[in-house]
């Protein structure tokens, strides 16, 4: 069978193509398009017995459990295309007058995986129809695509927890980040990309996490149908992510009505807790890693979730709908080093989705879910050296989550022209409720500044959210004879309410706090100038004024504001040009406009002329759809995150206090849980002033972050049943977007200009284009105009920041036997360059570009080496084994290796960048690890070897039996059955707890599921 295609000969299309082009073209720029789809594709060749083209026959495909019927007729080669179909089982009826009908059952339709069909009719009116056995093709010739599917009824019979990254892990290019899961929400690096780089879709909309992109909204599991998920080879019709991009359907309904209910629980008694890490420096205290004390000895967790759900025809063959409902309830003790939380989620989550076809050709859903939650936290006083108990301390509660609304049409408007347009409104929002306003107290003044909470507080910090993503989609697809043409555009808008300060009784105002105020966050330390002694707080303190040697009660408040905006819109063409029988050229375009505002309304970031070309080639190799060789290139944009316009566009307030201690030792607590405090050192430290005019807080030339990637692949049939390949890789950040503290550079610039600084803040924090150059437009002198000063790339001496990712990916799936499915695969990788990306995982910060990694140029020496994301070898196999008819178990191991270790410690003066003459020489960044060892000599980034390698192994057993009920199912699963226990991640900071591990593999668990459909 010749591969299916879409005009054998230049000569005869090229006046319809050109005009179509043309009419494109002008069509492009009036109307925008982040097209998703919303169902699959089923694509193939009628002929005859000899091979010969089959022109003018008819294609109808029938939805086996909706009823719903699709036509197209071939073209002059024989060739079709069904797109946007809804996803499950069909059959297809192909009929031509003189030639016999033939039809097939059982064709599976998935998302993102086009069906590709060979369809040969016998020559004469033949009265009966021909039975179709053919399997599809395996191997696409027409996508250059990297990534993996899944469908929910294969996840159902396997080791897979619920949630988009845990199907991102079985992917090949995919890696766990080495973070915290609860502040990263489990996002996971994809191609060298930090986790806060990939984009997630459902039914075609928008659903990533909206104010860091740290992963997708959690959404209720047991509603997705097919998940699709893609690592490379991108085409025009996807952007705003440098990672990887997870494209998603929902269930939906059929011409029976069914009904079903599940159980799931994961028993605390099977919980096996990390193991708990002490300070070297001092035993009896609990290490504190960057966002969780590691003392395990209370950490239990339990699970509870119930599923219950219908569906069913509104109108039979025409309207269906799918309800669930989905409550859980999770509960989860820890302890730290004086306090005990004991907590309890609750969430009543609910979807709906429901779809009318008005006819086989036009068709509308919408689509509609509920995420909210609350938590209880009960606040207890802890004694950790007998590991008791104590008083209670009162309630904290908590609510987030939110909702989500989707609405679509989907038009065939011709037999070649296709048209989807989409609307969606996603809803964040967190809402704290402290059980007391009683603020963090810390003790800070053990060696090396390792921390120990003194206070009985709830919360730390309070900061109510809201976000919301309104967001637009349209999109053309047009098949000619040799070109499949998409086209369209796409646009959204976030608002964003934030007001962020910290816990505690307020006297006065926020920008100008009463001393008698208990609001901040309270430390007790020792003043020096040596960070292995005192920390870098206590070092900050000498430079702040503390003299070296004195003791000081430090309080740090900080208040941020944001009502603010961010929008995107992007406008793409893409075309999948058949140059030959063996030789496919896909060509796109993609045009990207971002913007982000301060409260007022005013950009802070307005970046236009973002151009993004996609470009891949396959051949063919033996012309018999078995083999292929590929190769792909194309650029891909970033927007600047919507968490930005709190930690940068926000009317920042931050100033500190210094206080002289009443005793010595720890100070004791007021009633109003501020420490005891003596007379202040010095005047107040003012770093922010609440300062949001756009031409201070960012650069007047800020540009979109961007990356390349170019990859060359060859992929074959094995087997009638198994499907190899290799893939090679290479990623390249050409551009990125931090924020860094210009102030020595500026004050420098400006005395060099003539200007009085007037203004009185310690730091300017501007948001730029790392190593180029920086333009600002302010009244620094404060006398009515407006001084515009610019900030060469020498002036500013920062290198350009580098991420490289180089990867091979070996790929074997498919049938073993009739019993075992498999699918596996090997990477060797290499991430290495200055930065890590949009967020830092090494220590806990999750505010996309707001990392402390271009903060100041000292933080830059010595930084290039392996990134924390390079796990340079990594395995992963996933299968079932249908044991008997009942009985399945299921199969998912992955290893990698370790991430990269460092050696940390506060820049020796004098050298490198802090060498005189250096416009860093204030060596101002005491707060950042810097890469020297401790005797104050290089130790580039990633060169005190790596972590352990990680190993998990998932296993579970899945039991079926209708005849005892219908649709009875009973499923065990343990996950992390070994129960390895590696740290991902550890301390990297010299001193005396160097090495400690900050974060854990995820423990060993069982999770039972009982389910009956019926």
């Amino acid at each position: 069978m010749k591969k299916p295609r879409v005009c054998s000969r230049w000569s005869r299309c090229s006046q319809s193509f050109l005009a179509t082009y043309l009419a494109i073209i002008a069509m492009i720029f009036s109307a925008t398009a982040q097209a998703v789809e919303l169902g699959g594709t089923i694509k193939g060749q009628v002929t005859t017995a000899d091979g010969s083209a089959v022109a003018g026959a008819q294609i109808t495909v029938k939805h086996t459990t909706k009823g719903i019927t699709r036509s197209t007729s071939s073209n002059a080669d024989g060739e079709y295309v069904l797109r946007n179909l809804p996803v499950g089982q069909y059959t297809m009826t192909t009929k031509k007058s003189g030639y016999s009908t033939a039809r097939q059952d059982n064709v599976s339709v998935l998302v993102g995986e086009p069906v590709i069909l060979g369809t040969a009719l016998q020559v004469g009116n033949v009265m009966e129809e021909v039975i179709v056995t053919a399997a599809p093709q395996a191997i696409n010739m027409s996508e250059t695509t990297a990534g993996m599917s899944f469908d929910s009824e294969q996840l159902a019979m396997m080791p897979v927890d619920r949630g988009f990254e845990n199907m991102m892990l079985m992917t090949p290019g995919v890696v766990e980040n080495g973070a915290d899961k609860n502040d990263f929400n489990g996002a996971s690096s994809v191609g060298g990309a930090s986790s806060a780089e990939n984009g997630y879709y459902l039914n075609g909309i928008n659903i990533t996490q909206i104010q860091s992109g740290l992963g997708s909204f959690r959404m209720p599991w047991e509603a997705i149908a097919q998940t699709s998920v893609q690592t490379g080879g991108l085409d025009a019709q996807f952007g705003g992510a440098l990672g990887g991009v997870v494209n998603s359907v929902s269930k939906s309904g059929t011409n029976e009505f069914k009904f079903g209910a599940e159980i799931r629980h994961d028993p605390r008694s099977t919980y096996d807790a990390p193991p708990s890490v002490r300070l070297r420096s001092d035993p009896s205290k609990y290490h504190q890693g960057p966002n969780s004390s590691l003392n395990n000895r209370m950490t239990e967790e339990e699970l509870t979730e119930y599923n219950i759900w219908a569906s069913g025809p509104i109108i039979k063959d025409r309207a269906f709908f799918y309800v669930l409902y989905n409550p859980i309830e999770e509960q989860w003790d820890k302890a730290g080093n004086s306090a005990f939380e004991s907590n309890v989620r609750e969430s009543d989550r609910w979807f709906v989705n429901t779809e009318f076809y008005i006819t086989d050709s036009h068709s509308i859903g919408i689509t509609a879910f509920n995420t909210e939650r609350e938590r209880t936290t009960k606040n207890y006083a802890y004694d950790r050296d007998t590991n008791q108990v104590g008083e209670f301390n009162g309630n904290s509660f908590e609510k987030d989550g939110g909702q989500f609304m989707g609405a679509y049409y989907h038009g065939e408007l011709t037999d070649q022209i296709s048209v989807d347009l989409m609307w969606g409104r996603t809803e964040e929002e967190e809402i704290p409720r402290p059980a007391n306003d009683l603020p963090l107290v810390e003790d800070c003044s053990a060696p090396g500044g390792d921390c120990i909470n003194l206070s009985v507080h709830s919360d730390s910090s309070l900061e109510p959210q809201e976000f919301t993503r309104d967001q637009l989609r349209l999109d053309f697809n047009i098949d000619l004879d040799d070109h499949s043409i998409t086209f369209g555009f796409d646009k959204y808008e976030i608002d964003v309410f934030v007001n962020n300060r910290q816990n505690g009784a307020i006297v006065g105002d926020l920008d100008n706090l009463d001393h008698a105020a208990a609001t901040g966050w309270w430390m007790y330390g020792i003043s020096g100038t040596d960070d292995e002694v005192v920390g870098n707080d206590g070092v900050r303190a000498n430079r702040d004024g503390v003299p070296a040697g004195e003791r000081f009660i430090r309080r740090r408040v900080r208040n941020r504001f944001s009502d603010s905006t961010v929008e995107s819109k992007a406008f793409y063409i893409q075309d999948s040009w058949q140059i030959t029988d063996d030789v496919t050229f896909n060509f796109g375009l993609r045009y990207m406009e971002f913007a982000n505002t301060v409260s007022s309304g005013k950009k802070y970031a307005d970046m236009d002329g973002n151009f993004a070309p996609r470009l891949a080639a396959i051949w063919d190799i033996h012309g018999d759809g078995k083999s292929k060789l590929f190769a792909s290139f194309g650029h891909y944009y970033q927007p600047v995150a919507a968490r930005m316009n709190i930690t940068q566009g926000s009317s920042s307030i931050e100033y500190y206090d210094y206080y002289m201690p009443v005793s010595a030792g720890a100070p004791a607590l007021l009633a109003d849980g501020s420490p005891e405090r003596g007379a202040i050192y010095g005047d107040r430290i003012r770093t922010q002033l609440g300062i949001t005019d756009p031409n201070l807080i960012a650069s007047k030339n800020l540009k979109a972050m961007y990356s390349s990637q170019f990859s060359l692949g060859y992929q074959t049939e094995l087997t009638d049943e198994l499907t190899g390949g290799v893939r090679v890789t290479y990623n390249k950040l050409e551009r990125s977007v931090e924020d860094t503290d210009y102030a020595p550079i500026l004050k420098a610039k400006l005395a060099e200009l003539g200007i009085t600084d007037a203004i009185n803040q310690k730091y300017f924090y501007v948001l730029a284009n790392p190593g180029e150059a920086v333009e600002l437009a302010y009244d620094f002198d404060q006398d009515n105009e407006i001084e515009n000063v610019t900030l060469s790339s020498s002036d500013v001496a920062l290198p350009k920041p580098e991420r490289q990712y180089l990867a091979w990916n070996f790929t074997l799936n498919g049938n073993m036997t009739e019993r075992i499915y498999f699918d596996a695969s090997y990477t060797w990788s290499h991430s290495w360059g200055n930065t890590e990306g949009l967020v830092k995982t090494t220590n806990g910060q999750a505010d996309p570009g707001w990392t402390s990694d271009y903060d100041y140029g000292e933080v830059l020496d010595h930084a290039r080496g392996n990134l924390p994301n390079d796990r340079r070898h990594s395995f992963k196999f996933a299968g079932t084994y249908l044991i008997n008819d009942q009985f399945t178990a299921g199969l998912v191991f992955r290893a990698a290796s370790g991430r990269p270790r460092n050696k940390l410690t506060q820049h020796p003066t004098g050298v490198d960048s802090c060498a005189p003459g250096s416009p860093w020489a204030a060596c101002a960044g005491d707060y950042v690890g810097t890469f020297y060892d401790e005797l104050d000599r290089p130790s580039p980034r990633g060169s005190a070897g790596n972590l352990p390698w990680t190993k998990v192994l998932d296993v579970s057993l899945t039991y079926r039996n209708d005849e005892i009920l219908d649709g009875l199912t009973l499923k065990a699963t343990v996950y992390n059955v070994l129960g390895q226990d590696k740290p991902v991640d550890v301390n990297e900071w010299i001193g005396p707890n160097y090495g400690l591990p900050d974060v854990f593999q995820e423990p060993r668990h069982l999770s039972l599921v009982s389910r009956i459909e019926f």
